[in-house]
Order: structure tokens, then sequence, then C-alpha cells
């Protein structure tokens, strides 16, 4: 009960945003859905609040020309930590462009990418391969772009945490060995540079539900 009434504050609280006559009786078929995956959730006080949120844009007419139940399949998709990230990146700025590389391991036939879409940004001292994949839910979620025809400058220092990173170095003697030991070309590893930032959907879906 307890959390419940938290959640009825934390919407209050959001409706004195709006002016009292603009305030509307949310349809039930737009909030139905919202609240059902409140319910399972209610208890994690980040979700909760952006719930609450998300649910009194409903009672908002303005807010109803945006896609508040697309946001709420995205919500619901979300744990506490990646709301804090996507926060973290883009509350502030929402137009910030961050570096993300793969390393591609090319060889006398086509070639390998053992690491994809590793972001240059702090992510709490998650691994590699961890934050390559919570970049890959949100571009799976429609939130971010992954852009690989285009990186940040300048290159030299914004992707030096790959190139200097024991991961990558790893690797790079790896296939030095390898190439030494059959005194052919290949295999060769290289950093491909790209970049991300949000979507048109996930600059509304943050400043909506997440900022």
């Amino acid at each position: 009960m307890f959390k419940k009434e938290k959640f009825l504050e934390e919407y209050k609280k959001n409706l004195k945003d709006i002016p009292e006559e603009k305030i509307i009786t949310p349809n039930f078929s737009l909030i139905g859905p919202m609240i059902e995956h409140l319910k399972y959730k209610i208890t994690e006080d980040e979700l909760r609040k952006k719930y609450a949120k998300l649910i009194s844009e409903a009672s908002n007419p303005d807010g109803l020309t945006k896609p508040l139940l697309s946001f709420d399949n995205v919500l619901d998709q979300l744990s506490p930590y990646e709301i804090e990230l996507l926060s973290l990146l883009f509350s502030v700025l929402p137009d910030q462009v961050y570096p993300i590389a793969s390393v591609k391991v090319s060889k006398a036939v086509g070639y390998s990418q053992p690491y994809k879409n590793i972001p240059g940004v702090a992510f709490k001292n998650l691994p590699f391969e961890t934050a390559s994949v919570l970049i890959s839910n949100f571009e799976r979620l429609g939130i971010v772009y992954i852009n690989p025809l285009q990186y940040v400058e300048p290159a030299s220092e914004r992707y030096a945490y790959l190139e200097n990173s024991l991961l990558y170095q790893s690797l790079q003697a790896q296939c030095l060995a390898s190439r030494e030991q059959t005194n052919f070309p290949y295999p060769a590893c290289e950093i491909e540079k790209h970049m991300f930032c949000l979507t048109e959907f996930g600059k509304s879906f943050v400043a909506t539900v997440i900022a």
C-alpha cells in the first residue's frame, strides 16, 4: 500500500506542471497497459517515478501528441540501471554525440568482428562486452542510432580508450604472433570508428520519461 501511495503522490506532483484547466481524464485504453506494466515495477523507486511521469502525460492534451504507448513499451524493457545510464548520457545534453567502435580482424578470406559497438563513455567500469550489450539494447528499442559512417573528432583522443585497452592490445599481439609464424600479412586487426546519438524518438522519450 505504501508504494501505491508513493506512486499517487508522484503522479499528482507531475500534474502540478500542467495548467489545471488543461488536465483531462486519461483514456483507459491508453493508461491501462501502463498500469499493467507498473504493477510489476511499483517497488522499484526509479521505475515507479518514470511511470508516474508517463501516466501524467496521458492527462495532458499536449502529451497525447506523443507516442505514449510506444514509450510505455520501451520503459517496460529497461532496467533501473539502464534508465540511470540514459539519464547520465542524455538528460542534460540530448544532442550529444559519443564515440563508439568495433574491432575488425581481417583474414585471408573475409573478416570477423570479435568486439562490436564498444562505447567510449564511462559505463561505471563495466566490461566492454556488457557496455556493448546495453548500447545494442538501446539501438534495438529505437532510442539511439549508431552511425557507422561517421566518427567523433579528434579521433586520436576520442578512440584511445579502445586502442590503449588491454583487450585490443592483446588481440593485436595475437595477430602479430600469427603473422610472424606464417609469414603472411593476415590476420590484421584494426579499430572501426563510429558514433552514436539519440534518435528523434529517443530525444522525445528521454525528455518525456527520463529527464
